[in-house]
C-alpha cells in the first residue's frame, strides 16, 4: 500500500511540474496540435503511399489489420486501464486534474486524449515497421511523443497513464506487425530486404516517404501560425 501510494505522489508531483497555462501562444499550438482535422492532411498521404505501394488485397489487409489494432487499443485503455488508474486515485484521494487551470475543459470535452498515448504510438510504431524508413521511424515517433505531451500540458492525463499507454501501444503494434508479417509470408507475398535507394527495405519508394514527411513537417510548421490566427 504504502509504495502505491508513493507512486501516485510521485505521478502527482510530475504532472504540476509539467502542466502548462501560463502561455497564451504555447497553449494555443497546443490546442491547434490536438485538433484532428490539422492531421488530415498527413493521414490522406499515409493513405496515398498505402494504396501506391501495395497491391488492393494488401492495402485491404494493412488497413484490417491497423483497424483491429487499434480497436483493441482503444477498448483495453478505455474500458480496462484508464479506469483502473481513476479508481486507485479515488481511492487515495490523489485525483487532482479538476484543480488544475490549464485548458481543463478539455478532459470533460474530448474523451480521444484520454487513449491518444496508446493509439498514437500503435499507430506510428506499426507504420514505422511496415515501410522501413529511418528518419520517417523517427518523425512518427517525435509526432506520437509530443501528442502525449499534450496530454500532460492540458492537464488531462498523467505521466503513468501516458506512459501505461504508450507501452501498450508498443506491444499492440509489434504483435499486429508481427501477425501481418506471418500472413504475408504464409501468403508468399512478403517484401522485405529490397535492396535499392529507390525502395525502402520493405519495398516503399523513397520518394513517396519524403512526399510523406513533407506533408508532416508542413503541418508542424503550419501549427505556430494557425495557432497566432486563433488566438
Amino acid at each position: 500500500m504504502y509504495r502505491i501510494q508513493d507512486i501516485i505522489d510521485l505521478d502527482k508531483h510530475l504532472l504540476l511540474s509539467m502542466n502548462g497555462g501560463e502561455s497564451l501562444f504555447i497553449d494555443g499550438c497546443i490546442g491547434v496540435f490536438t485538433m484532428p482535422i490539422v492531421w488530415v492532411p498527413m493521414l490522406l498521404t499515409i493513405l496515398y503511399v498505402l494504396i501506391k505501394n501495395n497491391s488492393a488485397k494488401d492495402f485491404i489487409s494493412i488497413m484490417g489489420f491497423m483497424a483491429a489494432m487499434l480497436g483493441v487499443a482503444y477498448f483495453v485503455t478505455e474500458y480496462a486501464l484508464q479506469p483502473f488508474f481513476d479508481y486507485l486515485r479515488t481511492l487515495y484521494g490523489a485525483d487532482s486534474l479538476n484543480l488544475l487551470n490549464a485548458m481543463n475543459e478539455y478532459r470533460a470535452t474530448n474523451g480521444f486524449l484520454l487513449t491518444h498515448a496508446t493509439l498514437a504510438f500503435s499507430m506510428a510504431l506499426f507504420l514505422a515497421l511496415l515501410i522501413r524508413h529511418r528518419v520517417l521511424t523517427f518523425s512518427l515517433l517525435l509526432w506520437a511523443l509530443i501528442g502525449c505531451y499534450t496530454g500532460l500540458y492540458m492537464a488531462v492525463n498523467y505521466p503513468w497513464d501516458i506512459l501505461t499507454g504508450a507501452l501498450l501501444g508498443v506491444v499492440c503494434a509489434l504483435m499486429t506487425y508481427r501477425l501481418y508479417i506471418y500472413m504475408q509470408n504464409k501468403q508468399r507475398r512478403s517484401r522485405r530486404d529490397w535492396i535499392s535507394d529507390r525502395f525502402t527495405r520493405s519495398g516503399y519508394e523513397v520518394p513517396d516517404v519524403y512526399r510523406l514527411l513533407v506533408v508532416m513537417y508542413a503541418t508542424f510548421a503550419a501549427i505556430p501560425v494557425i495557432s497566432f490566427f486563433l488566438i
